[in-house]
C-alpha cells in the first residue's frame, strides 16, 4: 500500500497528517508497541487527548468532544520524520524523495530507525514533545506546536567518550 492510503496532509501545520479511520488503530498500536513516551490529558470541559512523542513530532489522538473550536476527533501524525518512520514500519510504501511540502534533506529509513532507537527513557525531549502534542485541542495550538517541532533540530544524546587520562597517568611527565 502507498502511504497516502493511510495518511493525508491536513494543512493544520507543517507535517501534520490525518490518519484514515481504517488505519487509526494500527497507528496507535504502533506507538504503544514501540514504547514511545506518552502523555494523556483528561481535563473537564476539554477533549481527551493521547500523545506519543517520536523524532520530530509524534502521534496525537483526540477523542470526540463538542467543545466549540476543538479539532475534529481522530488520529494525526505530526512531523515528517515521524510520518516516514510510522508509515515505513507499518508496511506502507514511502518514496525516498521528498514528499509534497517536505523540507530536505530526506533521511532514509535506516537513519530514522537509528535516531529513534537512541532515544532512552531518561531523555526528556520525546516526553516534552508528547506533552506539547497533548495540549493540541484546537487548530491554532496544533499549528504552533507543529511549527515549533518542525523548527527544532532533533538532538539525541550521544554516549560520552572516555575521558582522556592525564599525561602523568600515561607515562608522561
Amino acid at each position: 500500500m502507498h502511504w497516502t492510503d493511510a495518511f493525508d496532509a491536513t494543512g493544520e501545520g507543517p507535517g501534520v497528517f490525518a490518519v484514515a479511520p481504517a488505519h487509526r488503530g494500527a497507528v496507535v498500536d504502533w506507538a504503544v508497541r514501540r514504547g514511545l513516551p506518552a502523555v494523556a490529558t483528561r481535563e473537564v470541559g476539554a477533549p481527551a487527548v493521547d500523545a506519543w512523542g517520536v523524532l520530530d513530532g509524534g502521534v496525537l489522538r483526540l477523542h470526540p468532544h463538542s467543545r466549540p473550536g476543538a479539532l475534529a476527533p481522530g488520529v494525526r501524525v505530526v512531523g515528517w520524520c515521524a510520518l516516514r518512520l510510522a508509515a515505513g514500519e507499518l508496511g506502507f510504501d514511502v518514496p525516498a524523495e521528498a514528499l509534497p511540502g517536505e523540507p530536505g534533506p530526506v533521511p532514509d529509513a535506516a537513519t530514522l530507525h537509528r535516531r529513534a532507537a537512541v532515544t532512552v527513557p531518561p531523555d526528556p525531549a520525546p516526553v516534552e514533545q508528547a506533552e506539547m502534542l497533548a495540549t493540541c485541542i484546537d487548530a491554532t495550538t496544533l499549528r504552533w506546536v507543529a511549527s515549533a517541532l518542525a523548527a527544532t533540530p532533533v538532538v539525541r544524546p550521544v554516549a560520552p567518550s572516555p575521558r582522556p587520562r592525564h599525561r602523568s597517568q600515561v607515562g608522561g611527565v
